[in-house]
Order: structure tokens, then sequence, then C-alpha cells
């Protein structure tokens, strides 16, 4: 198994749930790229689970979305360039 597989259901449960407390948790990021603060909302949740209104990504690519959604306000905070 790669380090973005998932063994069963319950793994994946277990990774959506803990992101989904981890991004609740975030609020807002200053980014020194943008020069402003980015917001960790709804909006970005569903983002990072639905590629449109009502067509949901497939279940490998939302875990290693929410997998690696811890890493995402340190990359944030220390961006200066694209």
């Amino acid at each position: 198994m790669g380090k973005f597989n998932f063994k069963d259901e319950q793994d994946f449960q277990n990774v959506k749930n803990d992101a989904d407390s981890f991004y609740q948790t975030i609020g807002e990021i200053y980014c020194p790229y943008f020069k402003e603060k980015i917001a960790f909302n709804a909006k970005g949740l569903k983002h990072l689970k639905f590629k449109s209104n009502r067509q949901a990504r497939p279940r490998k690519d939302q875990y290693s979305r929410l997998k690696l959604i811890r890493f995402a306000p340190e990359a944030l905070k220390q961006s200066h360039t694209l």
C-alpha cells in the first residue's frame, strides 16, 4: 500500500474526521505572497471533497488532500514566490 492509499472505509473515515476537526481550528492564515489573510472556511473544505456542487472527488483524491491538509497553514505562511 502506498502512503496515500487507504486500507478500508474506516481508515478513510478516520482521516476525514481528523482533517475536518483540524480544518475547523485553522481559521485564517496570513500569506506573504498574496499579502492578505487566507480563510479556511466551509467553502474551502468543500473544495477538498468536491469537484463541483454535485460531483464528489474520487475517494483516493480526497484521502490524499485530507491527509496533507495539516501542512497547508505552514506552507502558506512561508510562501513568498510561485
